[in-house]
């Protein structure tokens, strides 16, 4: 006979993946919008496993590394997560510069403004309702080489380590977002994993 007679509520660690994909879903828009470059405007996964197709432009999936324990008490168990969010670019050769050259360079700025982004002191909690997120920071990031299944797409990959430090509590309404953080972003779930996709508010 079961003894929990309540529903589990979902796991820190997938609400805390979500909200980094919804984050930089509906982020990244706008930042294309004001370098007047539509590459900055990644598509976003979660738990994407299949690799990028050489007709995909520059997407990124985040995805849950490992989780560590510690603190643990009767209702609660303290965790650090880290959180892989790869980056993906492509870019065709023009004859001002060679595609490989391009699709790098625009990965390092990809890149670049996406650990800005989560270190931007407005999502310093991700902005969860206080005290859920306990620290959250990036890692590391690491430039791996290119993608040579297919050079002349000229796929370059990166990785930023994102870590988050939160508990795991019994109470179902841990881990809710503040109301003025909410973001309006779509949520598929598609042959490739969860697509997150930004939603221009109706004016």
């Amino acid at each position: 006979m079961a003894l929990i007679d309540y529903k589990i509520p979902e796991s820190s660690f997938v609400k805390i993946r979500a909200r980094i994909a919804e984050i930089l879903a509906s982020e990244l828009p706008n930042q294309a919008a004001l370098n007047k470059s539509e590459w900055f405007n990644a598509k976003v996964y979660a738990e994407r496993e299949t690799a990028i197709d050489k007709t995909e432009p520059s997407l990124i999936n985040v995805t849950l590394s490992r989780g560590d324990y510690d603190l643990l008490t009767a209702i609660s168990q303290d965790g650090q997560y880290n959180f892989n969010i790869d980056i993906y670019t492509r870019a065709k050769s023009s004859v001002e510069q060679n595609g490989d050259q391009k699709s790098s360079e625009r990965l390092q700025r990809l890149t670049g403004v996406c650990h800005h982004i989560l270190s931007h002191h407005i999502y310093r909690a991700l902005g969860f309702a206080p005290p859920f997120i306990e620290h959250c920071s990036v890692q590391t990031i690491q430039f791996a080489d290119p993608i040579k299944e297919d050079q002349a797409s000229n796929v370059f990959m990166s990785r930023i380590v994102f870590g988050v430090r939160a508990p795991e509590k019994s109470n179902p309404n841990a881990g809710d977002v503040l109301a003025g953080y909410k973001t309006t972003v779509k949520m598929s779930e598609t042959d490739y994993g969860y697509f997150y996709e930004w939603e221009k508010p109706e004016e």
